[in-house]
C-alpha cells in the first residue's frame, strides 16, 4: 500500500486537522495509522525527493541575461544543483532538450531555415524570447521562465558559450602576418603572452599583411563561428582572404594556405581584403559575407558579397562572387574600404553600408544598399538607395562605420566617422534607424554629431556600437589613438531613449586612456562576451605599443558601466610577439567589419597611398 504523508502539520486542511486532532474518532484514527506505519514503507513523491530547482537559478548560470546580448551561437550554462537536464524554446518554435556534457548544457539558436522562419528572423540585432525549464531526476520541472536578448554576431568558434576573439599582427616577420585565436571563458581572457594563444594562423608569404583585416561569423550554417582572415598584400596587393570553419573540434596553428576555402582578388593592386563584414542579406539563416578591395580599377574600389551555405563558400576568384558593387568612377574613392552588413530597417535582411573616404578629394561617402530576399543586385555606387556625404574638407568620412540601436526604438543606428575632420582632430556622425529606408544626406544633418578633444587625436579612427553595461541601449565605443601624442583614448557614450546628445568627446560616460606615451591606445576596438556573464566587454588595441611590437586590453562590461580608467588597470592585457608585427592592428569588429590601426605609423596622412604604406 502506498501512502503520501504530508510533511508538516501546516499542509492538513483546517478541517482535516480538527477531525484528527480534537476528535475522540480521529485521536483512534492516528493511533491506528501508527501501527499500520510501522510495518509499511513510506514513498515520498518525487516532488520531495527530486526537487528541482527554482528557474531563477538556472538562469544564474546562463550565457544571456534579460535584456542582455548574445555573442555566441548557443544559449549555454551551468547546471544548478538538482538540475539532470534543461528544455528551450525560442520564440514560437518547439521545446528542445538542450545537449548536457558534464555539468555544462548548451543549445543551438536557431540557423538556416529554422532562423528565416517564425515571427521574429534571426538577424544580428534582433530581440528575441528565450524560454527555459529546469528538469529534475524524474523528469519533473518547474514553470517555465522567459528572457529577451538581442542577437549579436556569433563569436563563438568552438560552441561553448563563451565569445572568442581574434587579434591580427599583419606586420609580423616581414609583413608576412599572423592571427592570433584567443578562446573566451568563465574569466574572460587572461593577461598573457600573443605566443601562448589557442591557435595561431601565419599567412603565406613575406609582403602578404595576412590578417590586414580579421572576422568572425558564421558562413557554413552549422552554429560554430568561423574565422574569416584577410591579406590585402598577397601577390602584389591582389589580395587574398582565408576562412577557416570553427567547431567542437578546435581550429589549430596552421599556414593560411592550409585554409578551408580561399578567395582571391581579380588584379593586382586591388587590396581584396582589406575589409569585411558579415550578415545575411538574402534572409536565408545563414551569414554571407562582404569582403572590400578599395583599390579595385586604379582606386574607385569594388564590394563583393559571397553567399554563405551549409555548405560554406567554395575556394574561387572574387570575380564569381554573387554581388559586385562598384564605386563611382574617380582615382580615389576608395569604395570598400569599410564595409557593415546589418539589418537597418528590421525587416529581416541585412543591408549593406560600405565606405568610400576618398569620395571627392577625401571628402568621403557612406554608401547603403539594401537586402531582399535575393540579396542585393550587382550595381554600381551610384545607384545605392541612399549616399551619405561628409563634411566639406578632408575629414575622411566613411573611414569606419559600425551600427547600434542607441535609442531602443527596435531599428539599429548607422555610425560613421571622418577621422580627420578639422585638421585630424575627427568626428563621428550618428544617424538614426527607421522601418523607412534612410534618405541621401549630408553628414551635418546627423541625428548626433561627436567631436573630438583638442589637438590630432584621430577621434573616430575605430568606432563599435553595443550594449556595455545591459541597459537595453547599444553604447557608441570610439577609438582616438592621437590623443595626447599618440598616447590614445578610447571613449565610451551610453544609449538611451534619447539616444545619444552631440557633445565634446570629453563629455564621454566614461575615458580609456593609453597606460604609455605614443602607444595609440584606440587604434582598433571592438565588443564580445568574453567571459559568457551576459555583458559586453571591450577590447581595445595599441598597435605601436613597445616600438609596434603592440598590445591589447581587455575591460569587463559592468551594469553601472565601465569606470573611467587608465589602460593599465584593464582586467587582462596581451603583447605582442617580439618584432614591429603590429599586434592589435585588426580586431575581429562587431559586425566583422575591419578595425582600423595599421594605417596610422603617421598621424598626418598626405595622400590615399600614404595610410596604407606603413602597414
Amino acid at each position: 500500500m502506498l501512502i503520501y504523508f504530508a510533511q508538516s502539520k501546516a499542509q492538513l486542511s483546517e478541517e482535516l486537522r480538527d477531525s484528527l486532532f480534537y476528535s475522540s474518532s480521529g485521536r483512534m484514527l492516528l493511533v491506528a495509522l501508527v501501527l499500520f506505519l510501522s510495518h509499511c514503507k513510506i514513498v515520498t513523491p518525487d516532488s520531495f525527493l527530486d526537487p528541482t530547482p527554482d528557474n531563477n537559478e538556472l538562469l544564474k548560470t546562463m550565457n544571456v541575461r534579460n535584456n542582455g546580448e548574445l555573442w555566441s551561437g548557443v544559449v549555454a550554462g551551468d547546471l544548478p544543483a538538482g538540475v539532470m537536464g534543461v528544455d528551450v524554446k525560442f520564440d514560437d518554435g518547439a521545446w528542445k532538450k538542450a545537449e548536457i556534457n558534464g555539468n555544462r548544457w548548451r543549445v543551438f539558436v536557431p540557423i538556416g531555415p529554422e532562423a528565416a522562419a517564425g515571427k521574429q528572423r534571426w538577424q544580428v540585432g534582433s530581440k528575441h524570447q528565450v524560454s527555459l525549464k529546469a528538469l529534475g531526476n524524474s523528469g519533473n520541472s518547474r514553470s517555465p521562465m522567459a528572457i529577451t536578448f538581442i542577437r549579436q554576431t556569433n563569436k563563438d568558434i568552438n560552441g561553448d558559450g563563451y565569445a572568442d576573439a581574434i587579434i591580427g599582427a599583419p606586420a609580423l616577420n616581414t609583413n608576412q602576418g599572423k592571427a592570433y585565436i584567443f578562446y573566451g571563458s568563465v574569466s574572460g581572457i587572461p593577461t598573457q603572452a600573443a605566443t601562448a594563444a589557442h591557435a595561431i594562423l601565419t599567412g603565406e608569404l613575406a609582403s602578404n599583411y595576412f590578417s590586414s583585416s580579421v572576422s568572425e561569423t558564421d558562413i557554413n550554417c552549422d552554429g560554430y563561428s568561423d574565422v574569416i582572415v584577410g591579406a590585402r598584400g598577397y601577390n602584389s596587393n591582389q589580395g587574398r582572404t582565408y576562412i577557416f570553419y570553427g567547431g567542437n573540434v578546435l581550429l589549430t596553428s596552421q599556414g593560411a594556405a592550409a585554409a578551408n576555402a580561399i578567395l582571391t582578388g581579380v588584379a593586382g593592386s586591388d587590396y581584396f581584403g582589406y575589409a569585411m563584414t558579415g550578415g545575411d542579406v538574402n534572409g536565408d539563416g545563414c551569414q554571407d559575407i562582404g569582403i572590400g578591395a578599395y583599390g579595385y580599377g586604379s582606386n574607385p574600389g569594388r564590394l563583393f558579397i559571397f553567399h554563405g551555405g551549409t555548405a560554406g563558400i567554395a575556394t574561387q576568384g572574387a570575380g564569381s562572387a554573387t554581388t559586385i558593387l562598384t564605386g563611382e568612377a574617380g582615382s580615389t574613392n576608395a569604395f570598400g574600404a569599410t564595409a557593415t552588413l546589418a539589418d537597418i530597417n528590421a525587416d529581416s535582411y541585412a543591408d549593406l553600408i560600405v565606405g568610400a573616404y576618398g569620395y571627392n578629394s577625401l571628402q568621403g561617402r557612406a554608401y547603403i544598399f539594401y537586402g531582399s530576399s535575393s540579396g542585393i543586385a550587382t550595381q554600381d555606387a551610384t545607384t545605392a538607395t541612399a549616399t551619405l556625404t561628409g563634411e566639406a574638407g578632408t575629414g575622411r568620412f566613411g573611414f569606419s562605420s559600425a551600427v547600434g540601436d542607441v535609442n531602443g526604438d527596435g531599428f539599429l543606428d548607422v555610425v560613421v566617422s571622418a577621422y580627420v575632420y578639422n585638421a585630424n582632430q575627427g568626428r563621428t556622425y550618428v544617424f538614426h534607424g527607421s522601418s523607412t529606408p534612410l534618405t541621401s544626406q549630408g553628414a551635418s544633418t546627423a541625428s548626433t554629431i561627436l567631436s573630438s578633444e583638442a589637438g590630432t587625436p584621430l577621434f573616430g579612427n575605430s568606432i563599435v556600437a553595443a550594449d556595455t553595461n545591459g541597459d537595453g541601449y547599444a553604447d557608441l565605443v570610439v577609438g582616438s589613438p592621437g590623443y595626447n601624442a599618440t598616447q590614445g583614448r578610447t571613449y565610451i557614450f551610453n544609449g538611451g531613449a534619447a539616444g545619444i546628445a552631440s557633445q565634446a568627446a570629453g563629455t564621454a560616460n566614461s575615458i580609456l586612456t593609453g597606460a604609455v606615451a605614443s602607444e595609440q591606445f584606440g587604434t582598433s576596438v571592438t565588443l564580445a562576451d568574453l567571459n559568457g556573464d551576459g555583458l559586453t566587454d571591450i577590447i581595445a588595441t595599441s598597435a605601436i605599443f613597445s616600438a609596434s611590437q603592440g598590445r591589447a586590453y581587455f575591460f569587463d562590461g559592468k551594469a553601472a558601466g565601465i569606470v573611467t580608467q587608465g589602460a593599465g588597470l584593464a582586467k587582462g592585457l596581451i603583447s605582442g610577439e617580439a618584432g614591429a608585427g603590429q599586434f592589435g592592428a585588426t580586431l575581429a569588429s562587431i559586425f566583422g567589419l575591419k578595425s582600423r590601426g595599421e594605417n596610422h605609423r603617421m598621424p598626418r596622412p598626405n595622400s590615399l597611398n600614404e595610410v596604407h604604406r606603413n602597414l
